[in-house]
């Protein structure tokens, strides 16, 4: 496990700044907030229709301020209207967690254990060690087209880069006709494959294929500092630049 280094450091935070700086916007008016309380992130999805992971559920898993929070964007009227959820496994091999279950609920061993289709090759088989895990992204329709998915995504793995060191960012993408483009495209993720075929304990049993995406760490830190610049370049000419 590296540490980061100073130049890191600056260019996480100047992420932050101008990130921050960009959702201020008159247009936009929110404020972040970085919470360790999972139950107040699961209590807002339900309150809102949308179904809660099993693998970030305080209920299901061992999950507090030493190994999780979650991202919200709060309007001026208080109420939450962006989301994002985190947690940090520590594994030697993450399809391994998925076979024994452990994935969707570590807090007791499960008594009805069944095969999954968990699709192994050579890469997954390299995301080890300290590996983070993103999901329950959610925005409020008024603020859809605003970017708002790619923002959060940003913060939860630099966040988490930073405040745990993280080696690895893991989402999972059912695979439906908007993969490609919530995987790749909105979250910014370089690498995708399925990962499980049918369907498993962590979402209810939709039976869509899912898809493990990643980034490993100094991709992380390459894409921000190519944002960083790329920003600050625009900055200088005088426009105003979306951030994700």
């Amino acid at each position: 496990m590296k540490s980061l280094t100073d130049g890191e450091f600056v260019e996480i935070q100047a992420f932050v700044d101008r990130t921050l700086a960009y959702l201020e916007q008159p247009d936009l008016c929110l404020t972040v907030e970085v919470d360790p309380d999972l139950h107040g992130w699961k209590r807002h999805m339900l309150s809102v229709g949308t179904e809660v992971a099993a693998t970030h559920d305080p209920d299901l898993n061992n999950l507090d301020a030493t190994n999780s929070f979650w991202v919200k964007l709060v309007s001026q009227t208080g109420d939450v209207v962006g989301c994002g959820v985190y947690r940090v496994l520590v594994t030697e091999n993450i399809a391994f967690e998925a076979v024994t279950h452990r994935l969707f609920g570590d807090r007791a061993p499960v008594l009805r254990h069944y095969p999954l289709d968990v699709c192994v090759d050579r890469e997954v088989n390299d995301i080890r060690g300290r590996v983070g895990l993103g999901g329950g992204i959610w925005a409020h329709g008024d603020f859809r087209g605003r970017g708002l998915g790619g923002i959060i995504s940003r913060f939860l793995r630099i966040l988490s880069v930073r405040w745990f060191n993280t080696d690895w960012h893991v989402g999972f993408v059912q695979l439906t006709e908007k993969a490609e483009r919530l995987g790749l495209g909105v979250y910014g993720f370089p690498h995708a494959t399925v990962f499980i075929r049918g369907a498993h304990p962590g979402y209810g049993g939709d039976d869509h294929d899912t898809v493990l995406v990643w980034f490993r760490r100094d991709e992380i830190l390459a894409q921000l500092i190519a944002e960083n610049e790329a920003d600050s370049t625009v900055g200088r000419e005088g426009e105003t630049r979306r951030i994700a």
